[in-house]
């Protein structure tokens, strides 16, 4: 099918599911019309739940394609639904996907489900080449990040950056390790360097938001994290650091107004949670923070900003013991948080 059948095709689909017939006797689309041209045009424009409809239909008809499956599985990786990911390449596979085009869809999904081990041996020994190649590099070099391998996700990226040394994921990955590793300087430099090679992204924009906020330059942070919201609205991890700005500003409204987006995309948002405690243990509300607290997973081991929040909520609940050593691990990566140092 050419692409002016898959423009009929799309239009067939939306006048049907909009036409006028009488409740009860609406008229179903003919899925058949749609070939993989036309599927993809409406994934391209972000009409998932068309996407779905049609592949799922096609499935059940027994017309569908590896090619569909696949998509399918970009799909959910897109959505952060790495199980139905993981479904959807298995299918692909019962339809003669090979598994140079398989890999790193199931690395992905099993990123998602941070089932890290499963992800590096999903990719494995592939051959891959040209950029699946590269975003293997990537993708290894994130998973390695995840699992506190920090030599070895900078390997990763640096080898990303010597293969294509004007991407800017390259040094976006290596931004985040560092900013991880509470290496500021370094993590705005990465960070910087991605900045020369793409016109504007949201990610960059948080990191050096993120390291202009530790390094005292509050003002710059909060236009850095700003412009990454303006360039991703729902980007969570900017919304909490602005959350946290503003409760260091003592500006709690506009700290709530970020805290209650990030609830409204991820309601158990474990970091938004700390905001919370700590916005409650400063208002004096011990007994309600402390039931917070008590709800929320340990982020504090993997994310060293959680470790900084659970700090202060401790010292402000007068429990001092507790949280020193939260503090000091902060500290030791961002000694000049003059904040922590004097919660």
């Amino acid at each position: 099918m050419n692409m002016r059948n898959a423009t009929v095709a799309i239009l067939s689909l939306v006048l049907v599911s909009c036409g006028s017939e009488p409740e009860g006797t609406e008229k179903k689309p003919d899925y058949a019309l749609f070939d993989d041209a036309a599927v993809k045009a409406l994934f391209d424009a972000g009409d998932f739940p068309k996407v779905e409809e049609i592949i799922r239909a096609q499935y059940r008809l027994g017309i569908s394609d590896k090619t569909d499956h696949l998509l399918q599985a970009d799909m959910y990786i897109l959505q952060f639904k790495g199980v139905a990911a993981e479904v959807a390449v298995g299918k692909a596979k019962e339809f003669g996907a090979e598994d140079n085009e398989t890999a790193l869809r199931l690395a992905r999904a099993f990123v998602i489900q941070r089932e890290f081990i499963r992800a590096l041996e999903a990719i494995g020994s592939t051959v891959l080449v040209g950029n699946d190649a590269y975003d293997a590099l990537l993708l290894r070099g994130d998973i390695h990040r995840e699992l506190n391998d920090a030599e070895i996700a900078r390997d990763f990226f640096i080898t990303a950056i010597a293969d294509q040394p004007e991407n800017f994921k390259g040094y976006l990955g290596l931004a985040l390790l560092e900013l991880n590793l509470g290496n500021l300087a370094e993590a705005e430099k990465q960070a910087e360097l991605a900045s020369a090679y793409v016109e504007d992204d949201p990610i960059v924009r948080y990191v050096r938001g993120t390291a202009a906020r530790y390094q005292l330059r509050t003002d710059e942070a909060i236009i850095h994290l700003s412009k990454a919201i303006e360039l991703h609205p729902a980007h969570i991890l900017a919304n909490l650091e602005l959350a946290g700005i503003y409760i260091d500003k003592d500006e709690i409204e506009k700290a709530q107004g970020h805290l209650d987006f990030v609830y409204g995309i991820s309601p158990d948002n474990a970091m938004a949670k700390y905001y919370t405690a700590l916005i409650l243990a400063t208002e004096g509300k011990t007994s309600e923070a402390e039931d917070v607290l008590l709800r929320v997973g340990d982020l504090t081991r993997e994310f060293p900003p959680a470790a900084r929040v659970y700090g202060h909520v401790a010292f402000k609940l007068e429990k001092f013991t507790k949280a020193a050593p939260y503090l000091k691990r902060f500290l030791d990566l961002v000694p000049a948080d003059r904040i922590t140092r004097w919660p």
